[in-house]
């Protein structure tokens, strides 16, 4: 025979405060696709260079504004091939965490800062629970 707390322990009645892994705004997939991005030391590298591209050796000119960053200038600081960190800015992209502007055969990047704000803010909530 089943005991009665058995029987009524049922998902449906269990409190929503009850629930192993609390349900947050922020746990969603753009911040999970974001997160998995930046798992990657390439794609972190090119997020920390377009961050602080002066710290990396790249200075303003006729290729790269002054918050952006040539795909040419990008390729000469990593030694990977120039198909393998088109790839990494796709998946930056894709993520929401770089745009991208076209100037005639050459791409320039940028960071989207609002969308590393974002993710220090949910990081720090995160750091925040349970104490």
């Amino acid at each position: 025979m089943n005991s009665p707390i058995l029987e009524r322990d049922t998902e449906a009645e269990r409190p929503v405060s009850e629930s192993p892994v609390p349900s947050t705004p922020e746990s969603d997939p753009r911040t999970v696709q974001a997160l998995k991005a930046l798992a990657h030391p390439i794609r972190l590298g090119i997020v920390q260079l377009l961050a602080d591209k002066k710290a990396y050796g790249v200075q303003d000119d006729a290729c790269c504004g002054s918050t952006e960053v040539c795909v040419c200038k990008i390729t000469e600081l990593f030694d990977v091939s120039m198909p393998t960190i088109s790839h990494h800015l796709k998946l930056l992209r894709e993520a929401g965490l770089v745009e991208a502007r076209r100037d005639k055969v050459w791409i320039h990047y940028s960071l989207k800062r609002e969308a590393l704000d974002h993710l220090g803010e949910f990081l720090s909530v995160v750091a925040q629970r349970g104490l």
